[in-house]
């Protein structure tokens, strides 16, 4: 789509005769990209897919490493973003990183000759998921990160130093930093999954998780000790996505009504109760969504403009 954009007005000058004579208008044709199809919140900052693959970014993060400066000459099908780093699906089916690490463990340097169809990026490490649906993560292995992977899965997460994901039959996984203990309690009940059947899954940095069941209650796990909420989901809303950031966690029923709970001293637990999404992320305070309609609402904290989405051309 073409958008055509007056950037001079009509001008009255004279000539060196003394003569009036008139500049016409300069007419300037600016590629549109497009509604937003997919929306990525961290920390202080939020990053947006739009319809033509680019990708914009708007808020300032706390300690810049190039995370919101994406590249500009790539086509995404998907993007994640961590506190320090993003990456996304292109449309060869590859994974392009943006961000320089501040420590760097590979993150940022995916596999190669892979077909790619998913990518979760957390603080340290990215997971991303093959078109054969084999998991390959990379990155900072300290907290088993990448050892402790499932082998394959349907869709993936990442917060902080954990990662989690739907298996293939539709059971919930997650590994990573999963308690105090630094040979990694990944034998303690208390953080593992609720067994059930899952159709997403969805992982907070704070040791936690959640699983929405479609047609069930929404079931949360993980660490008590840092419980503000964000493990008690309202009873008898049924949602078939999910979002978890480190105090909040949001989720969308089939209708596309937006849910959160947890913390919410900025607002960033209410979502607008008048819009209906098809996507959502929940960063650090704040939580942004892509409504039926393809705009970005957002809300909670916007104090770096983490919830200003750009305006179109």
């Amino acid at each position: 789509m073409l958008v055509t954009m007056s950037v001079l007005g009509l001008i009255a000058c004279s000539d060196k005769g003394g003569e009036d004579t008139q500049i016409e208008d300069t007419q300037v044709e600016v590629i549109d990209p497009g509604p937003f199809t997919q929306v990525a919140a961290a920390d202080t900052f939020t990053c947006g897919l739009r319809e033509n693959g680019s990708v914009a970014c708007w808020g300032t993060p706390l300690q810049e490493t190039g995370q919101t400066s994406p590249p500009d000459d790539v086509v995404f099908t998907k993007i994640a973003v961590g506190r320090y780093h993003g990456c996304g699906v292109t449309v060869d089916e590859t994974i392009a990183c943006w961000g320089t690490p501040l420590i760097d463990y590979g993150q940022t340097q995916a596999p190669a000759a892979l077909d790619y169809i998913d990518v979760a990026v957390g603080d340290y490490h990215t997971c991303a998921i093959t078109a054969d649906q084999t998991v390959t993560c990379f990155g900072d292995d300290s907290q088993r990160q990448i050892t402790d992977q499932t082998p394959t899965a349907v869709q993936i997460d990442a917060s902080g130093n954990l990662a989690g994901a739907l298996t293939t039959t539709n059971d919930a996984d997650v590994w990573g930093e999963l308690g105090d203990d630094p040979n990694n309690q990944m034998d303690d009940g208390e953080y593992n999954p609720i067994p059930d059947k899952y159709v997403f899954v969805a992982v907070g940095s704070t040791q936690y998780g959640c699983g929405a069941r479609g047609i069930e209650d929404v079931l949360c796990w993980g660490d008590s000790t840092q419980d503000v909420g964000q493990m008690s989901p309202p009873a008898g809303v049924y949602m078939n996505y999910l979002t978890a950031a480190s105090y909040h966690t949001c989720g969308l029923e089939s209708d596309g009504r937006a849910w959160c709970w947890g913390m919410d001293d900025v607002g960033q637990s209410s979502p607008p109760v008048e819009e209906r999404f098809v996507q959502i992320s929940a960063g650090l305070y704040h939580t942004c969504g892509v409504t039926t309609d393809e705009r970005v609402v957002c809300w909670g904290e916007n104090f770096q403009g983490q919830s200003s989405p750009p305006l179109d051309p």
